[in-house]
């Protein structure tokens, strides 16, 4: 299938039906036509889960580091794009974390800094990495914080 074939929107009807119990007998329904799409790229992971041992430095005397961090990742270290479609697919990576980065791990054409052109049904692997130096400046804010960064 190609990007033109794709972006043919398939129109599908349907409704849904209100009802209110404070207003006796009022109900309404709401009739609503869609335009679905095929996607383009599809994600190998939903989510990445990264679990990591924060410890005292016990050798710490004022001049090292407080906190040695680690972590280990429950999945795989790669993150794939792929494209389902016939046609090239460009698209662009952005990271808008601060604590971790987005890299390439693959040789792939790379049209500008963060562009990559994945080929027919080609996929794209990326690498999610933490920032071990930022993670570790920042420590005693994220020790009282607990946060998830969903994809």
């Amino acid at each position: 299938m190609t990007l033109q074939e794709a972006s043919k929107p398939a129109w599908k009807n349907a409704e849904i039906l209100i009802n209110c119990l404070l207003v006796k007998d009022f109900s309404k329904v709401v009739n609503f036509k869609v335009a679905c799409r095929t996607p383009q790229l599809r994600l190998s992971l939903n989510e990445f889960i990264f679990n990591g041992d924060l410890i005292l430095n016990p050798c710490f005397k004022g001049d090292g580091k407080k906190w040695q961090l680690s972590f280990s990742q429950e999945n795989n270290d790669l993150l794939s794009v792929f494209n389902l479609l016939g046609d090239e697919l460009e698209c662009t990576v952005i990271n808008d974390t601060v604590y971790f980065s987005v890299v390439h791990a693959d040789n792939i054409s790379c049209t500008e800094e963060n562009n990559f052109l994945i080929e027919r049904q080609g996929s794209l692997n990326l690498r999610i990495v933490p920032r071990l130096d930022l993670l570790l400046e920042h420590i005693d804010y994220l020790r009282k914080v607990s946060f998830s960064i969903l994809i």
